[in-house]
């Protein structure tokens, strides 16, 4: 493509903070800057100047509130220095990746360039809605709200089908929606063997241990505690460890419930992992863990992938949309007792595990560049169709 656009991805969450929406955000912002375009990320101030110059793409901040954990809520109103920024961009296209106040704020600063605005949903925000309490009673009336703001994008991208089907009860206008799924910033070209040792050696496990992971935000949504309640029911029946990779506000109910099941000498909780000890610890697990019906297209799974791990997942969630059980991962309803069950079933069959494995690899596993270039065909749609519009109201 010989024009070179000028991108801003207007984002809620974004580093130093963790989580998946921060790292498609990343990466998609690095694979634009690398395929030769101009990309701003505008995203809420976190006290990460340091940590901003060593990115490869701009990096715009607006004042912030913390509000709780790793989350902070952008103030544009009193943003002078960054409204300034924007205003002196030349943007050609917005991206938002927010369901709050920067998808709002990337709709207006569109307006006001009389530029056209794609709108990522990477999140199911009915089951959001519905995880927080006081949110709950208002969760039909939040979507309409955000269904409102999202129709007013050019464009509507999100992850998977079976988020444009709940989308569709918001209501969203479906029309306008483009399936782009996630991809990793991992090489398939990896040295597996090796970092599997590695990753045996940083978890002090022996070569016998079958090893379950997770990783990510411990959070009560992420349904870790429906894992810990199965492993309860074969831990005197096979050998394992479950090594949990990541932080957050729901730790500490983690904790007490591997001492209520006695799971002490099984669970490892890792803590947070830098990208190069995850991809060995990646390597080493036999199978990543994923029972919440939350996520979409997650990217542990692509990531876990890369490294021959496949992926069990809750049957009819959106994250088991690629998966096809005992083919490239597993899939099994959210009863604790089958659950165990099959994954003891797993482990007792090596071949199975190791075709599997290998599968997943071969077709979960995505790069950030061919994923960029998915979103610059709709980007340039966008801005057709935008300009075929205004001259025709002209």
């Amino acid at each position: 493509m010989d024009k070179k656009l000028t991108i801003g991805l207007f984002t809620d969450n974004f580093f130093p903070a963790i989580g998946g929406t921060e790292m498609v955000v990343h990466q998609l912002a690095t694979a634009l800057t690398k395929l030769g375009h101009n990309v701003y990320v505008v995203a809420p101030y976190v006290h990460a100047k340091k940590f901003d110059a060593n990115l490869p793409y701009n990096v715009i901040r607006f004042e912030a509130l913390h509000v709780y954990w790793n989350t902070y809520a952008g103030m544009p109103a009193i943003s002078f220095k960054a409204k300034k920024q924007i205003k002196n961009i030349d943007f050609d296209i917005i991206n938002t990746h927010s369901n709050a106040i920067f998808l709002r704020l990337g709709i207006k600063v569109a307006k006001q360039k009389n530029i056209p605005v794609v709108s990522n949903v990477h999140t199911n925000f009915r089951e959001v809605y519905k995880q927080v309490w006081f949110l709950r009673p208002f969760t039909k009336c939040l979507l309409k709200r955000l269904a409102k703001s999202l129709n007013k994008s050019n464009k509507i991208i999100t992850i998977c089908k079976g988020m444009i089907k709940d989308m569709k009860t918001w209501p969203c206008k479906t029309e306008e929606i483009n399936i782009i799924r996630n991809a990793t910033e991992y090489s398939k070209n990896n040295n597996y063997g090796l970092l599997r040792k590695e990753g045996q050696k940083i978890l002090h496990l022996s070569q016998k241990d079958f090893m379950l992971l997770f990783v990510g935000r411990l959070e009560k949504y992420k349904n870790i505690q429906f894992t810990l309640e199965a492993l309860s029911k074969i831990k005197n029946k096979s050998d394992f460890k479950y090594v949990i990779v990541g932080d957050g506000e729901y730790l500490l109910n983690l904790k007490n419930l591997v001492k209520k099941y006695d799971l002490e000498s099984n669970v490892i909780f890792f803590g947070k992992a830098d990208h190069k000890t995850l991809e060995k610890i990646y390597a080493r697990a036999d199978i990543l863990t994923l029972t919440n019906v939350f996520d979409n297209n997650s990217l542990t799974i692509l990531e876990s992938a890369t490294f021959k791990t496949p992926t069990i997942v809750l049957e009819g969630s959106s994250s088991s949309e690629e998966i096809v059980d005992k083919q490239n991962g597993f899939c099994v309803c959210e009863d604790a007792n089958k659950y165990a069950e099959y994954l003891s079933q797993i482990k007792s069959s090596k071949e199975l595990l190791e075709k599997v494995s290998s599968s997943a690899k071969e077709t979960l596993s995505r790069n950030w560049e061919d994923v960029a270039k998915q979103y610059l065909k709709v980007y340039l749609n966008a801005i057709e169709d935008y300009n075929t519009n205004k001259k025709r109201s002209d």
